[in-house]
């Protein structure tokens, strides 16, 4: 049972490790996974021989009137509720049972244990210590107005599919890539869906230098029957803001305002910095599309301060429904917009931002012509929209191909090349296709462009 602290250690949002190593706790999760299924297995080949014992002797009744025994049970139930809870497709299925049985779990097991065995007293308390250290870290330093909330803008998208939350007194306090916990403690959300939290990645930039930084935003992503969902049914029902502050958020109706509650910030890149590389690749699938949108914002300023190493960046964006398109386009423009006024608003290098855009399931009315300029869709030189999905082999080598010819001319001027940075973020299928085509890139290769490093995150839990 030392090993409880452990599991309770590595699975807390503020732990030792993630404060040691600057990482997120999402980061090691396969470490509290690992130690508490091997606590499981411990545990049943502890009890096994016992319960053979006692049905070979027919005294299993009154064995449990013992409390060394009784208490014994409790805690290996208790196990069983959380591992059972913990099976991957239970756990995507149904992450608030998932989250309930592991506390109710958590709470009889460490009580069975302080009964079951005295000398187990010292782990349950250690464990207790670490849990309510982190709750108290949420609260005081990670929560804003934690008991009153933040005044936020819900507002739903024209995909009919995602809802927007921006909180316009939050504009600095975080790095690209980092991710909150919210909140929306509303009635409208219903009794028991107010209660609940979830994690969302940050997908504006915050604040660099003396520079105003953009409002916290993040884009939720709807899920049939369950908290997402509901957001935005809720955001729906409301009407905030003129006409013309829809179109700017994709140009639906409805809206509401409410109060909010914002845990964090988490995560991040840790000691990788995007601004440190040659060149950049940032690949998104879907909602994933909020890592690589912060990311390129945050890049955009600090290249206004000549904080910025790579003189283009590209980002790539694959999604099924040009739905998507419509509603994501205002916040992707600034990119393309900024880009092009950067060249006269610093003394520093403009950052030449690709924006590319795959859509694997158009509809059959949907065509782009790039010498048409609309609202939506203004012509732009560095705007490429296509048609089914990428060949990824075909991207991240045409990038090497670029980063080696920068590579070259930094030699030229007797600069080492800083190589080259690739973000990733989206389904799970799409990061292990990008970590398996970089894994396959030549070793003389990478070296001559000074290396090749990968940030991924993946959806699921």
């Amino acid at each position: 049972m030392a090993q409880v602290p452990l599991v309770v250690g590595l699975g807390v949002r503020n732990s030792i490790v993630s404060a040691l190593l600057g990482k997120g706790s999402e980061k090691f999760n396969y470490l509290h996974r690992f130690l508490g299924r091997s606590i499981f297995v411990a545990s049943t080949l502890h009890v096994a021989p016992y319960l053979h014992k006692y049905a070979i002797d027919d005294d299993f009744v009154a064995q449990l009137g013992k409390p060394v025994i009784s208490t014994g049970c409790f805690g290996y139930i208790a196990l069983i509720l959380i591992s059972l809870s913990s099976i991957p497709v239970i756990r995507r299925k149904a992450f608030q049972f998932f989250q309930i049985s592991h506390w109710i779990g958590m709470v009889i097991l460490l009580v069975s244990l302080s009964v079951h065995v005295p000398i187990c007293l010292p782990f349950t308390l250690s464990s207790l210590s670490l849990y309510f250290l982190d709750l108290l870290l949420r609260l005081l330093f990670k929560t804003q107005n934690a008991f009153l909330g933040t005044p936020a803008v819900l507002l739903p998208l024209s995909d009919g599919l995602t809802t927007l939350l921006e909180i316009p007194s939050l504009t600095t306090g975080w790095r690209a890539g980092q991710h909150v916990y919210v909140r929306v403690f509303h009635p409208g959300m219903g009794l028991g869906k107010m209660w609940e939290s979830h994690p969302f990645t940050i997908a504006s930039a915050g604040a660099e230098g003396e520079g105003d930084g953009e409002p916290l935003r993040v884009f939720v992503k709807s899920v049939k029957r369950g908290w997402t969902e509901r957001l935005f049914g809720f955001a729906s029902d409301g009407e905030v803001g003129t006409g013309e502050d829809r179109m700017r958020f994709g140009g639906a109706k409805g809206g509401r305002r409410c109060r909010v509650l914002v845990e964090g910030p988490y995560g991040g890149t840790g000691n990788i910095l995007f601004s440190s590389f040659s060149s950049v690749l940032l690949v998104s699938g879907g909602s994933g599309i909020t890592f690589s949108l912060a990311q390129a914002l945050s890049l955009q300023s600090k290249a206004l301060l000549g904080l910025v190493r790579a003189r283009s960046i590209d980002l790539v964006w694959i999604f099924q429904s040009e739905a998507s398109l419509q509603a994501f386009m205002p916040y992707l423009l600034p990119l393309l917009n900024n880009a092009s006024s950067n060249k006269t608003a610093s003394s520093f290098k403009a950052l030449k931002i690709n924006l590319h855009i795959y859509i694997t399931r158009p509809s059959s009315q949907f065509a782009y012509d790039p010498s048409l300029s609309t609202t939506l869709l203004p012509a732009h030189d560095h705007l490429y929209i296509h048609t089914g999905r990428p060949n990824l082999s075909d991207l991240v080598n045409a990038k090497v191909e670029e980063a080696a010819m920068e590579a070259k001319r930094l030699n030229g001027r007797g600069v080492n090349p800083c190589g080259l940075g690739i973000g990733a973020c989206g389904p799970q299928g799409l990061v292990r296709s990008l970590r398996n085509v970089v894994g396959g890139l030549k070793g003389e290769r990478m070296g001559e462009v000074g290396g090749v490093e990968v940030v991924t995150e993946a959806f699921g839990v």
